[in-house]
C-alpha cells in the first residue's frame, strides 16, 4: 500500500503491546513511529503534543504531490 503513516504508541498501553506497533512501523515502508509514555491506550488521543504532531503530519502529507487538500 502506498500511503503515509505515522504510528503513535504508548509504552503503558494495556490493550495492544508496544511490539505490535513497532512491528507495523517496520513493515510499512516509510512509516513514522512515535513512542509516548504515561498515556496508555486512549489518553494519547487527548494529549496536546500528540494531537499537534498528528496535525502537523497530516498537513505535511496533504501538501506533498498526490496529497489531498481541502477545497
Amino acid at each position: 500500500m502506498e500511503a503515509d503513516l505515522l504510528i503513535f504508541h504508548d509504552e503503558s498501553d494495556r490493550e495492544i503491546p508496544l511490539a505490535q506497533g513497532e512491528a507495523l512501523a517496520q513493515l510499512w515502508r516509510g512509516a513514522g513511529f512515535v513512542r509516548t509514555q504515561g498515556l496508555g491506550h486512549l489518553r494519547l488521543l487527548k494529549d496536546p503534543g500528540v494531537v499537534q504532531r498528528a496535525a502537523d503530519f497530516l498537513a505535511g502529507a496533504a501538501a506533498r504531490p498526490g496529497g489531498e487538500t481541502a477545497a
